[in-house]
């Protein structure tokens, strides 16, 4: 789930090849995942995800249909357009989805490796198939470092792991009534 303003580098756009290269799923998140900004309205999430979207296609030549709204489907910033959200991402044929076990690293404070190794295991084991919120930006090298031991621990559990697309059952937040 890609990050338009990480690839302004030739190191972004050199890592965003290398992963199209290797055949992984490229599926988008946000241009500036300035929350504020992107759910400010309908337009303006439509405006940021249009221009990550260009971003990726210019440097792959691939347009994603997959995609992870910043902060999940559901948040305090898109309450109030959610629904609306959804419904125009739908129509236009994106598939979005949701995390039901995370590693806790969204936060400004650094997480150990070893919180990280255990919130993903305990959280996945919880469920038959497992969809895992990381994060590997700037600061999250706990993340990475810890990435190894996760794989490990849940092959060992009789978990497999396969590329997320467009016929895999997404893993969505349940709608507030």
């Amino acid at each position: 789930f890609v990050v338009g303003s990480q690839l302004r580098s030739d190191h972004g756009q050199e890592v965003l090849r290398r992963i199209a290269a290797e055949g992984h799923t490229i599926a988008i998140h946000s241009e500036t995942h300035d929350y504020g900004q992107i759910y400010a309205s309908i337009e303006a999430f439509l405006d940021d995800f249009a221009a990550v979207d260009k971003r990726i296609y210019d440097i792959t030549g691939i347009h994603p249909t997959l995609f992870r709204f910043p902060g999940g489907s559901i948040n305090s910033y898109n309450s109030a357009i959610y629904e609306e959200l959804i419904g125009e991402m739908t129509r236009r044929g994106y598939n979005y989805f949701d995390w039901n076990a995370s590693a806790g690293d969204a936060s400004v404070t650094k997480t150990s490796t070893e919180k990280i190794i255990s919130n993903v295991t305990s959280a996945a084991q919880k469920h038959d198939e497992a969809v895992v919120l990381l994060h590997d930006s700037t600061g999250k090298e706990n993340t990475v470092a810890a990435l190894h031991q996760i794989i490990v621990q849940l092959k060992d559990a009789g978990y497999q792991f396969a590329p997320l697309s467009g016929e895999v059952s997404p893993v969505i937040f349940g709608y507030r009534k």
